[in-house]
């Protein structure tokens, strides 16, 4: 299944983005350095990690995401972010559905940076939503077109849609 999902990710790495004038970080075209990256970089040794916790019943992957660190985060079609330790114990999860401050409506894409902030895409709401490594709200961008990108990640410290 991890071998679908690692396919499927290097598929979505095909999108374009645009945000209003109001951004506080550089966004940047995934497709200005689609040329660079090769099939390769992404290759890795395939293992199975039982996933443990209580009362966890993951959904549909829609994303899934692993640190530098080996934490590994999945997005699942109920718009629940779900973040493990690299041997499946579960640390938190990410459920602020709803429209306050914070919350979001419909989550599809997320990545994670350097410092395991998490990013997401709420569509729905037309932002990309900034959480800490706690899964506490940071902040958000505002997106120019609220329609939901194919990819989000961070590469060199910078955020590609």
């Amino acid at each position: 299944m991890l071998k679908n999902i690692l396919l499927l990710i290097i598929l979505f790495y095909s999108v374009s983005c645009n945000f209003s004038e109001k951004k506080t970080q550089d966004i940047h075209h995934l497709s200005n350095i689609i040329d660079t990256l090769t099939f390769m970089n992404y290759l890795f040794d395939i293992k199975e990690i039982p996933l443990r916790g209580k009362s966890i019943t993951i959904g549909e992957v829609q994303d899934y995401y692993i640190d530098s660190k080996e934490n590994i985060y999945i997005l699942d079609a109920k718009s629940i972010i779900y973040k493990f330790d690299k041997t499946g114990k579960i640390l938190n999860k990410l459920e602020n559905i709803g429209r306050g401050p914070g919350e979001y409506v419909d989550l599809e894409l997320f990545t994670v940076d350097n410092n395991q902030n998490i990013y997401v895409d709420d569509y729905r709401q037309g932002h990309i939503k900034k959480y800490d490594n706690n899964l506490k709200f940071i902040k958000y961008f505002e997106k120019k077109y609220p329609q939901p990108f194919r990819s989000i990640r961070i590469l060199n410290g910078e955020l590609y849609c």
